[in-house]
């Protein structure tokens, strides 16, 4: 995704869980939240911020990214998604990369 550092926009994540026998699980009720880090680098507690679910699809995280949400000096981003459920074994993961130019 690309935005500039004036842009204002949702970054969103389709989310897919199972559980270990490979059902597929509902984690839309749970906590979600969004990392924005430089390529190579690992989140850490202070980069994390809560992200909410989609009310048009259970299954698409999201999170508002610029001026009027959260404000990203420009540059490229892995964008991390972490889950948190009790049914979900690691639920943190690299998402994809967000450039803002």
């Amino acid at each position: 995704m690309n935005l500039t550092r004036l842009d204002s926009d949702h970054v969103r994540a389709l989310v897919a869980a199972a559980d270990d026998a490979g059902a597929v699980v509902d984690v839309s009720s749970a906590p979600v939240r969004f990392a924005f880090v430089t390529r190579g680098s690992i989140p850490v507690a202070a980069n994390w911020h809560a992200g909410e679910w989609s009310p048009q699809n259970p299954r698409i995280a999201r999170i508002y990214v610029g001026p009027k949400g959260v404000s990203l000096p420009v540059g490229v981003y892995a964008v991390w998604v972490d889950i948190a459920s009790s049914t979900s074994g690691d639920p943190v993961r690299p998402y994809d990369f967000l450039t803002i130019t």
